[in-house]
């Protein structure tokens, strides 16, 4: 088989007007989306059909592209939905499918990915790749769909791009931001190669030598933003662009698989005005490191405790493992959950009600109470003010969910009862699953817009103002 040709025709682009278009990639833990904006007002966003251009079939939302990689025994890598179709295919699943290659920005070291190595447990025998490189392929796959999307909207696969990430301490905040930049403009090379290609995989020593090529040339660096929007800032962002008028504030909650970060919005719009209320973030932002990926750890030990001693097996272990995503949402979705594994072996049935009961489900209730709380109370002076108005006084605190963690119980209790803030106690309110600038324009189910919050609210032209500063960020609490 020839060795894959390196595409150049992104190195010889100008930032010509014809290329000023602008889309967000939400580089997920889980999933990933992109967004492009549609005219210079932002206020009709482009989403883009990530996880049908993939040709899933199990996407419930055709936008998301599952971000996962796998390499099997014969050293071919699998990308997305066709990652984890592969891994399934094995008989002992004996390679773990790459996924959470996020948590390598959110929790890892702080190092040159280009020098870190993917661990044993992910890699057929005698082989090897770094983390560097799986991260420029996985981006590359996303580029490419995404570039795929554009051009049949008549817009250019090389349009300019920003990227959004968790709210982080300043050093890990510039070293990720540093870190998207780099591989982004790589992966725009490596996409631009492999466009088409992704379906039946790539052989692994011909993607890293494609890769390597692509190290040695210079991408234009206004290709990539060099500053990631943040999460929750971009997810608040997207609803409050029109929905809300007056004196308001909320309280934004985005639960994602790696990360949970929350931000408060706050806005005035004068009596009678016209026009767009700009909203900006006030206080303190928080990430906290319990987010999906904990609650599918505690799953993942329910399951295998259910299990007699003799049936938990190395085999039952991997497959657990690889599909305790799954298993999560059939159990938030349907109530209960009940699985059969290899060899016919049936699962202990675990029950909702039961689990959100356990110990460490309570722990993480807890912990995403105590962080909601923060935020508010780090805008109580704004919020004296606001309730002490003698025209359209404050009365009630808005929980605007998003990802997709946004319709766990959990977080729907946030938008229960009435909260303490300052001097004054609010009524406390679920602003629903989308604003109503989004249902009017789009026809697909309003809770969509949970999982494309982020990536909508960062393709916006103009930005909100007034992001909170380094040090009133707060890491969450560690696993």
């Amino acid at each position: 088989m020839p060795a894959l040709r390196l595409n150049r025709e992104v190195l010889g682009l100008d930032r010509s007007p014809q290329r000023e278009g602008l889309f967000c990639i939400d580089f997920g833990t889980a999933l990933s989306k992109a967004v492009a904006s549609q005219g210079r007002s932002g206020y009709r966003p482009l989403l883009l059909p990530l996880g049908r251009l993939a040709g899933d079939p199990r996407a419930a939302n055709r936008y998301v592209a599952q971000s996962s990689l796998f390499i099997d025994r014969d050293r071919v890598v699998h990308f997305g939905h066709g990652a984890v179709e592969a891994w399934a295919r094995q008989r002992n699943y004996a390679i773990a499918r790459i996924d959470s290659m996020k948590q390598w920005l959110s929790t890892g070291p702080i190092a040159d990915l280009d020098g870190e190595f993917v661990d044993e447990a992910f890699l057929p025998s005698n082989c090897s790749l770094t983390k560097g490189d799986a991260l420029t392929l996985i981006l590359a796959y996303i580029t490419d769909l995404a570039g795929e999307a554009l051009e049949k909207e008549d817009l250019s696969r090389h349009a300019r791009r920003r990227f959004t990430r968790p709210v982080w301490e300043a050093d890990r905040a510039r070293w990720c931001d540093e870190i998207m930049t780099r591989y982004l403009l790589r992966a725009q090379l490596v996409a631009d190669s492999l466009s088409g290609k992704w379906r039946d995989g790539i052989v692994l020593d011909d993607a890293k030598e494609l890769i390597e090529r692509a190290k040695g040339e210079d991408v234009p660096k206004w290709l990539v933003e060099p500053n990631g929007v943040l999460e929750p800032v971009a997810a608040g962002h997207a609803r409050m662009e029109k929905d809300y008028q007056q004196r308001f504030v909320a309280l934004v909650v985005d639960v994602g698989a790696g990360t949970t970060d929350l931000a408060v919005f706050a806005g005035i719009q004068a009596d009678g005005s016209v026009g767009i209320t700009r909203a900006v973030p006030r206080g303190r932002s928080v990430s906290l490191s319990m987010a999906g990926d904990y609650l599918d750890d505690v799953l993942k030990r329910q399951i295998l405790e259910g299990f007699p001693a003799s049936d938990r097996s190395d085999v039952v272990v991997r497959q657990v493992e690889g599909r305790a995503r799954e298993f999560k949402e059939i159990l938030f979705t349907n109530g209960e959950l009940k699985t059969t594994f290899v060899g016919g072996l049936v699962g202990p049935q675990i029950i909702r009600s039961d689990f959100v009961s356990l110990g460490p489900i309570r722990e993480f209730t807890q912990v995403i109470g105590s962080a909601a709380g923060e935020v508010l109370q780090s805008v109580r002076g704004l919020t004296d003010l606001f309730a002490e108005s003698h025209e359209h006084p404050l009365s009630e605190i808005s929980v605007l969910a998003s990802g997709g963690g946004a319709m766990l119980p959990m977080i729907r209790q946030l938008a229960q009862g009435r909260r303490e803030i300052g001097r004054h106690r609010f009524v406390v309110r679920d602003a629903g699953p989308a604003p109503g600038w989004f249902t009017q324009n789009f026809k697909d189910d309003p809770k969509v817009f949970y999982q494309m919050a982020v990536a909508i609210g960062g393709s916006f032209p103009r930005l909100p103002a007034g992001a909170p500063p380094a040090d009133q960020i707060r890491r969450g609490m560690p696993l």
